[in-house]
């Protein structure tokens, strides 16, 4: 929302700091001598990554106002700090860790095991 109404649309284009983390719905975000006292939402959005590296600060940039009206033409409002909240732990799964069954005639079974996250090393399990 602007402070004063404008006499041409004023312009913010809007990024995410670290992609990898983060995303923002819109590139850009317009406001028009019509709708220049609205609040207008963006949207922020976490990304998933398989990386254990904790919750992960980036920011979403405004970038300065561009525009014709020259009161708000290279305004550059603040950045938007945002935390990425990490949902990746150590750990190792098994399945089905029951119910199994072999036999004495070689008959055979299956299990699996797989990394919960990925390591910032090989990982060796000893069976």
């Amino acid at each position: 929302m602007l402070t004063a109404a404008p006499t041409d649309d004023v312009t913010l284009g809007l990024s995410s700091s670290v992609p990898a983390e983060g995303s923002v719905s819109d590139a850009t975000v317009t406001f028009t001598p019509g709708n220049w006292n609205q609040m207008q939402e963006i949207t922020v959005t976490g990304e998933d990554d398989a990386d254990m590296d904790g919750d992960q600060p980036y920011q979403v940039v405004i970038d300065a106002a561009s525009s014709l009206d020259g009161r708000y033409d290279g305004m550059d409002p603040p950045d938007v700090a945002v935390n990425n909240t990490d949902n990746d732990t150590a750990g190792v799964t098994v399945s089905p860790i029951s119910g199994l069954t072999t036999s004495e005639a070689a008959a055979q079974d299956t299990f699996t095991v797989v990394l919960n996250s990925e390591p910032t090393f090989n990982v060796t399990l000893t069976l």
